[in-house]
């Protein structure tokens, strides 16, 4: 039997999945805060970056907006605006809200909120089995057998095509209010960054820096 066994053929997986990101700024008030998302996100090894009805039609391009993405001038070039989320969102698989878990300002629907690093690392256990499975095809093998290889994250919905890349999108809400809870509602995960208890509040930027930080060690960091 020349097949590889299933632990070699689970780690070869790795290979099968390429992972397209975007960040999605939703009515966003300033314009220090774009230009910085967009230097947070390039840190991270990350380029696109949407913004649905900011309150500046011209953000991209303001100098404000330039000045603190510091060197990420590139990012705000390729960043378009769109009129609707779901616009922004057209062709991802997975759409990720974010809010806090600790709202100090207003009363909100308590949803399940997920920790970054546990959903990313249940969602890639999922999508890793799936290609295990899918390669041991290959070889008329099923491998992979335990039901429990691990826990599958909830609500995940997959396209035909969606077995070898990984197209997720990172949802941020106004800097005031959030996400509205009808947005929210639209999304498959709604992940909340573990703060303070007693003071959650996260600037905007600092939100898409943890939550890119976060994605980029599940998907492979950058050396030291």
């Amino acid at each position: 039997d020349m097949n590889p066994p299933p632990l070699i053929i689970a780690l070869l997986c790795n290979i099968l999945l390429t992972y397209k990101t975007r960040f999605v700024l939703i009515e966003t008030n300033h314009n220090s805060n774009a230009g910085a998302a967009a230097r947070a996100i390039k840190t991270m090894g990350f380029d696109e970056l949407f913004l649905v009805n900011p309150r500046d039609s011209k953000i991209l391009s303001r100098r404000e907006t330039i000045n603190n993405a510091s060197g990420a001038k590139d990012v705000l070039q390729k960043a378009e605006i769109c009129s609707s989320l779901e616009k922004s969102l057209e062709g991802f698989d997975y759409w990720c809200a974010t809010a806090m878990p600790n709202d100090m300002s207003r009363k909100r629907t308590q949803w399940k909120f997920l920790a970054p690093r546990m959903y990313f690392e249940n969602l890639l256990c999922k999508r890793k089995k799936s290609s295990s499975i899918a390669l041991s095809n290959v070889h008329s093998k099923t491998i992979l057998s335990e039901e429990k290889l691990c826990e599958e994250p909830k609500e995940i919905k997959f396209t035909e095509e969606a077995h070898e890349e990984v197209r997720i999108a990172f949802i941020f809400g106004n800097e005031r209010f959030g996400m509205q809870e009808e947005d929210i509602r639209k999304c498959h995960a709604v992940l909340g960054i573990p703060t303070n208890p007693n003071f959650g509040s996260l600037n905007l930027a600092s939100s898409v820096q943890l939550i890119a930080y976060d994605w980029r060690e599940a998907i492979g960091g950058f050396k030291v």
